[in-house]
C-alpha cells in the first residue's frame, strides 16, 4: 500500500515537472514571438532599416541629448532616384522589384559603412536618414563622402543617381530648424550634377 502511494506521488511530481517545463517553454515562445513582432514594427519591410515612425523617434532623442549635454552630432539624408527597368514588357512590377532591390542593397552597404553607434532610418519612398552622433560636420562629410561614393559604385546603383543632403546640430536651431536645411541641402544636391553631396 505504501509502494504504491510512493510511486503515485512520484508520478504526479514527474507530470508536475513536466508540466512547469512545458510551461516555461511556451512563456519563452511566446517572449520570442514578441521580440519578433515588436521589431516588425520597428523597421521597413524591404531594406530592414528602421522605419519613419522609429528613425523620427531616434533623432528626437539624440536632438534632445545633444541640447541637453551641448553635444555635436550630424544628419544626411540620402536620395536614391531609381532608374526604371529597360523591359518594358514587366512594366511597373519590373520597376518595383528593381528599386526594391537598390534600396535593400543600399541600406546594407551603408549599414556595412558606418559606425556602431551610428543609426540608419528609412525616411521617405527612396530616402535615407543616418544620424552620426557626438560627429562634427566635417567629420560627417568624410564619412557621407565615403558612403555616396560606396554607393555610386554598386553594379546595380550606377544608373541611379544619388543625392546627399548633410546637416550639423545648432543649438540655435529647433528640431524642425535641423530637417529643413537638410532637406534644402537635399534640394541643391539633387540639381548638381550625377551622385552629389551638400553641406
Amino acid at each position: 500500500m505504501l509502494k504504491d502511494t510512493y510511486w503515485k506521488k512520484n508520478k504526479e511530481l514527474a507530470k508536475e515537472l513536466e508540466l512547469k517545463k512545458q510551461i516555461a517553454l511556451l512563456k519563452n515562445e511566446l517572449l520570442k514571438k514578441e521580440k519578433e513582432v515588436k521589431q516588425l514594427t520597428r523597421v521597413d519591410f524591404v531594406t530592414k532599416a528602421y522605419n519613419r515612425k522609429t528613425i523620427f523617434r531616434k533623432l528626437e532623442k539624440e536632438f534632445a541629448r545633444a541640447q541637453r549635454y551641448k553635444l555635436d552630432f550630424s544628419i544626411i539624408i540620402i536620395d536614391i532616384a531609381c532608374p526604371k527597368s529597360d523591359d518594358d514588357a514587366l512594366g511597373i512590377t519590373s520597376n518595383a522589384l528593381l528599386k526594391d532591390t537598390i534600396l535593400r542593397d543600399v541600406a546594407s552597404e551603408i549599414n556595412q559603412l558606418i559606425r556602431f553607434i551610428d543609426i540608419l532610418g528609412k525616411y521617405q519612398d527612396n530616402e535615407f536618414l543616418v544620424i552620426f552622433p557626438e560627429t562634427e560636420l566635417k567629420d560627417a562629410k568624410v564619412i557621407s563622402q565615403r558612403i555616396l561614393e560606396k554607393i555610386g559604385g554598386m553594379p546595380l546603383v550606377e544608373r541611379a543617381n544619388i543625392s546627399v543632403g548633410l546637416s550639423s546640430f545648432n543649438k540655435e536651431s529647433t528640431f524642425n530648424d535641423l530637417l529643413i536645411h537638410t532637406m534644402d541641402k537635399l534640394s541643391l544636391a539633387k540639381k548638381n550634377s550625377k551622385n552629389s553631396l551638400e553641406f
